[in-house]
């Protein structure tokens, strides 16, 4: 029995631990609530970030469009509809914040009449978006003014148009969607990085919980390992863990109720024991004693056989 004694002081890898379990399926929670949140915000937060701004950049090209369109009545196409002029109305025009955010005008020729880059004054355009727009004034339908989206050089752009009326010309306020949808990027980033640090403070402390509300059950095991090697004497652990007022306690009281009546049983066992013990020692001495009284018996009646002989030979 010796060499099975059992100390209750196994190691248990925490992947298989109570405690191992519990922390890995609060984390796995959190992970996945966080998988649900953000699948179901971010789609939601992008489209609205989408919509505001191509309102914003719609309503930019419709204030400024009309601006330059009565400009062109009151003070003439001919000095309005010029890189100086345009320069001073739509400098710095653009979705504050968002640097690939900027306004440009072309003529009923797809000539370049305003462009905040120099160099591409008097050029052609390039957009194939304004280039239909042109299309169709030459063709002599005048398009509606909207905001759509396009590849640039591989990169997706909005772009809000106003046509003028009378076809003369078109003003584009543009911006790259990247740029658009970077404070949600940024905001999705910080959001799993958050997660991250939350699942790991979760984890230490559901650790720490957990030890705590798991270490009577180790006690526990150490009390019942006393047990198993025949060790009933009365012990700290148990009467500590007894005095709880929950499911341990419950538990450690019934363990303490069946180790007094093991105790008890034993105690019986070894008196019987005692008992037979010194009963199986008597019928010892009684069987010693009739022995002795057999060789004795057993002489005297030699001794008579021999004096019986020695009577006949005589006579």
């Amino acid at each position: 029995m010796g060499d099975s004694k059992n100390t209750g002081k196994e190691k248990i890898s925490i992947f298989k631990s109570a405690r191992g379990k519990t922390i890995l399926l609060v984390d796995v929670i959190i992970v996945m609530m966080m998988i649900v949140l953000l699948v179901n915000i971010v789609p939601k937060a992008q489209s609205s970030m989408r919509s505001t701004n191509k309102n914003y950049l719609a309503d930019m090209a419709l204030a400024y469009g009309q601006e330059i369109e009565n400009d062109c009545t009151t003070t003439g196409a001919d000095k309005v509809l010029t890189a100086e002029y345009l320069k001073g109305r739509l400098q710095g025009v653009g979705i504050e914040g968002i640097s690939s955010s900027y306004a440009y005008v072309v003529d009923k020729n797809a000539t370049m009449l305003y462009h905040p880059t120099a160099s591409k004054i008097g050029q052609p355009v390039e957009n194939s978006v304004v280039k239909g727009l042109v299309a169709q004034i030459q063709a002599g339908t005048i398009p509606e003014s909207s905001v759509t989206s396009y590849k640039f050089n591989g990169t997706t752009k909005y772009a809000s148009y106003y046509v003028a009326k009378d076809g003369s010309f078109i003003l584009v306020i543009s911006a790259d969607e990247s740029e658009v949808l970077k404070p949600i990027n940024d905001m999705l980033a910080s959001s799993i990085l958050i997660g991250i640090i939350i699942a790991v403070a979760v984890g230490v402390i559901s650790s720490f919980i957990i030890g705590r509300i798991l270490k009577p059950i180790s006690l526990m095991t150490t009390f019942i390992s006393k047990m198993t090697d025949l060790d009933f004497t009365d012990d700290h652990i148990g009467h500590a863990l007894a005095a709880r007022q929950d499911e341990f306690g419950y538990m450690a009281r019934a363990v303490v109720g069946l180790q007094k009546k093991l105790a008890m049983t034993i105690e019986r066992i070894k008196g019987q024991s005692t008992k037979l013990f010194q009963s199986s020692d008597g019928m010892y001495q009684n069987a010693n004693t009739m022995s002795e009284t057999s060789s004795q018996v057993d002489k005297a009646v030699s001794e008579i056989a021999e004096g019986a002989s020695s009577q006949a030979g005589e006579t």
